[in-house]
């Protein structure tokens, strides 16, 4: 079972209030990002991920934050966490909104957008050795699959048998070099061994769903029930950015993402301890590691 935005949003950051200026704008562009969709379903996939690109660049604007936008390698986009130097915060993979074949489903889940999806993020952590992603996710535009990075970090990028078949298989020991070679017989394996962890730990959402939310502007209901879907879509939840909640409180999220970087986490109950992260969770790229 996914979970639904409101579910996958920081509590505190739900209750921050937004500007009915800003909601007017996050309805207008994905308006128009539904209208072009709708109108030219048939195009090829690069179409449907440059109007994708813009409608991010559109939503940051509306929060003042700029992040560069664009491909890399062969990655479908990126979204960093800050100017084109910065570390990637985001990975995206898009299809084509009538790609019935290749887009994950809530019914079919281990194909081809979700092993690519797997294949560029172990480029990114276990290559680049990146630890600052954020958030992965795979798009036809209407159907929205998002998983928190540290997700993936558990699953794969600390299986030690899966990173050795990746390296064998980026440094030519496999019987092929080519990328459906990966995706069928190394992506699929490792993905059959988590697909319940996978789902029940996925956002799922459909913008279809939202679409007649966005007519009416004097409907203030419909405003309110559209501010989860504008927050998720935001930086500070995509890329984990600090927010105001009030004067006295640090963003949770913040908090252990900057643990993360460090090589820390926080230990016990009611006495907060904090410590070096177990062996078996230790990123070689944290500030500690480096230290040590």
């Amino acid at each position: 079972m996914t979970k639904n935005i409101k579910q996958a949003l920081n509590s505190a950051f739900r209750k921050v209030p937004i500007a009915q200026e800003d909601i007017n704008k996050f309805k207008e562009y994905l308006t128009a990002l539904l209208n072009i969709t709708d109108n030219k379903i048939k195009e090829l996939e690069e179409h449907h991920k440059n109007n994708l690109r813009d409608f991010f660049n559109q939503i940051f604007a509306i929060h003042n934050f700029n992040s560069y936008l664009n491909t890399k390698n062969r990655n479908d986009l990126v979204i960093h966490n800050g100017d084109q130097d910065s570390p990637v915060g985001v990975i995206i993979e898009t299809k084509k909104p009538d790609d019935s074949t290749e887009m994950v489903t809530l019914d079919k889940f281990n194909v081809k957008s979700l092993q690519q999806l797997l294949f560029y993020y172990l480029q990114d952590a276990v290559e680049e050795n990146n630890f600052k992603l954020k958030h992965l996710i795979i798009t036809d535009i209407y159907n929205w699959f998002i998983f928190d990075a540290t997700l993936f970090q558990r699953l794969f990028s600390q299986n030690k048998p899966l990173i050795k078949d990746f390296k064998d298989f980026q440094e030519g020991r496999l019987p092929s070099k080519n990328r459906p070679f990966f995706y069928e017989n190394i992506a699929s394996k490792y993905i059959a061994q988590w697909e319940d962890e996978l789902k029940n730990n996925c956002t799922y959402f459909n913008l279809k769903e939202s679409e007649n939310k966005l007519q009416d502007n004097q409907d203030i209901e419909s405003d309110l029930s559209l501010i989860p879907l504008y927050k998720f879509l935001s930086p500070k939840h995509l890329l984990k950015l600090p927010f105001i909640n009030d004067s006295n409180s640090l963003d949770k999220d913040f908090y252990n993402e900057l643990l993360y970087i460090i090589g820390l986490e926080e230990v016990g109950d009611n006495k907060k301890l904090i410590q070096r992260l177990p062996s078996n969770n230790r990123q070689e790229g944290s500030l500690l590691e480096n230290v040590i």
